[in-house]
């Protein structure tokens, strides 16, 4: 059959006729089968959709488990859930349980946190339930979780100084600790995996990068210059870490890529000026960033790719992978959380 501007025959029943209105139809979105992530198609092309508001300036952390995103509220009082396609987030863990937060995992259908104020290790599962109390550590920094392990950093202070230890819990029995690394100085606050080795930053420490094989070992030092280790985050993509810093001594800032393996260092994106570069997002897909007042996305080398939207205000939350991308933009007094197809 014949169809006429942008309606489709996408059942491909011609007794049913030109049914699909690939305009406005977000499961068929310009074409056939086109799925819009956004779930709102607009003039044959996806558009964003707020998925949550009152984010305050943004998660700090979002993590996708299959087609659903997990993200914390500016590490303050709620984590939430968002299903691909679906309408607006729903709270998994509220103000009145979690408290201050530092960071989160998810591991083994729960997510992972350790209150700041309180150093409890809490856990909950994705699909809505109970909160369980798991154990109490002192100084607690972020959670990380491998594929079969979750780790734990955490500091206390000895003879006036900070001393950390990294603690290793399998998924399935996340609430028994056994130690990884100890006497670790400084403050260790993030945790990431690359080159089959756990990689942590520390403060306040004259080795700000050290790392250790997943079940323990040997620990190496790594020479960067990272600029606030627990302030800004921390990426991993095989066999390379991504941080913000500086070359060298006196150098330009930016976001820099590290090999652990050869340990060679690279500018990935220089800093034009103070404040230039904001938040950023890393995985294997590439890499979402506020550069110049604007949310980009960037090659792993450093090639700009597309520009997103703008970010004229101080925010956070990011996430890019090879289907969506993520961010924050404050609007009306309020911060919301925008979820697009990437551009291709």
């Amino acid at each position: 059959i014949t169809c006429l501007e942008q309606f489709q025959d996408c059942d491909e029943i011609p007794s049913g006729g030109c049914e699909i209105d690939t305009a406005t139809d977000p499961n068929n979105c310009g074409s056939c089968g086109h799925v819009c992530p956004s779930a709102v198609c607009e003039d044959s092309a996806c558009a964003p959709a707020a998925i949550a508001q009152g984010v305050g300036p943004g998660p700090t952390q979002i993590t996708r488990v299959d087609d659903m995103f997990v993200f914390d509220e500016s590490g303050f009082g709620s984590i939430l859930r968002w299903d691909l396609g679906s309408g607006v987030a729903q709270e998994l863990v509220g103000e009145d349980l979690t408290g201050v937060f530092r960071g989160f995992a998810v591991a083994n259908g729960s997510v992972h946190w350790l209150d700041g104020n309180e150093g409890a290790a809490q856990r909950a599962p994705l699909n809505g339930g109970q909160v369980d109390l798991m154990f109490v550590l002192a100084g607690a920094g972020s959670p990380f979780a491998s594929a079969t392990h979750l780790y734990y950093p955490t500091t206390e202070m000895v003879t006036g100084e900070p001393v950390s230890t990294l603690l290793l819990a399998t998924h399935a029995a996340a609430a028994t600790t056994t130690p990884l690394v100890s006497d670790v100085p400084g403050q260790m606050c993030q945790v990431v995996e690359a080159a089959d080795r756990i990689v942590w930053t520390s403060v306040n420490a004259e080795i700000e990068m050290g790392s250790v094989a997943p079940m323990g070992g040997a620990q190496q030092s790594h020479d960067v210059l990272i600029d606030n280790p627990c302030g800004h985050p921390l990426f991993a993509v095989g066999t390379s870490v991504y941080f913000f810093g500086r070359l060298t001594e006196g150098g330009a800032f930016g976001l820099v890529r590290h090999n652990i393996v050869s340990g060679e260092s690279w500018m990935v994106i220089e800093e034009m000026g103070f404040g230039d570069l904001g938040d950023y997002f890393v995985s294997a897909d590439g890499i979402l960033a506020d550069v110049s007042g604007e949310v980009r996305i960037y090659s792993l080398t450093g090639t700009q790719q597309a520009v997103i939207a703008n970010a004229s205000n101080i925010s956070s939350g990011r996430y890019l992978d090879d289907q969506v991308v993520l961010w924050t933009e404050h609007e009306d007094g309020d911060w919301v959380l925008y979820i697009d197809e990437r551009p291709e």
